[in-house]
């Protein structure tokens, strides 16, 4: 009914399944070896476990990579885009790191609920890079390193600024000098 393989302290059992395939049975974590090295081990818990640099690759010419360098994580695209999807209703996607005191908080978050993405950090755009609004880019703000001057500046149509709170004003502040 199977074929059994192992010595005094392991043993594992190869048997055919019904669909044709096989199935290993152990009480132990199944470990793959090749050239004297374990490449791969399933844990009796459902996990894989690969080696620092051991890559999960997708795709018939490995164009999807997801893999450990001992280091950093890395996912890797090397053929069309790199799509992220939720498909819950009202789900969210939620970008969390660490918050530098020993924890993780979030920083970003794609709301499927209200339709919007929510920041919970302030954002940092470096010199010359603006931040950019309108389908046809109508509208930038940013700081122009060469000129030592910050900018806003509008491509189309005029320019509101609102105040909507009751009995509030407007300020426009300088440095009086």
């Amino acid at each position: 009914k199977g074929i059994k393989i192992g010595n005094d302290s392991y043993d594992a059992s190869i048997i055919p399944t019904s669909l044709g395939g096989v199935a290993i049975s152990s009480s132990d974590p199944f470990l793959f070896y090749l050239n004297g090295a374990i490449r791969a081990t399933f844990t009796t818990d459902g996990k894989l476990n690969l080696p620092d640099s051991g890559e999960i690759t997708l795709g018939a010419g490995n164009d999807l990579k997801l893999y450990h360098d001992a280091s950093d994580s890395y996912i890797l695209n090397q053929t069309g885009s790199l799509v992220i999807r939720n498909t819950q209703d009202d789900g969210d996607i939620i970008f969390q790191s660490d918050d530098s005191s020993g924890g993780v908080d979030t920083y970003m978050t794609i709301n499927g609920g209200d339709h919007r993405t929510h920041f919970y950090k302030q954002t940092r755009h470096h010199d010359n890079i603006a931040a950019k609004f309108g389908a046809s880019d109508d509208f930038s703000i940013y700081h122009d390193a060469s000129a030592g001057a910050s900018r806003i500046e509008n491509n189309t149509g005029p320019i509101y600024i609102t105040n909507n709170a009751n009995d509030a004003d407007i300020y426009f502040q300088s440095d009086n000098g």
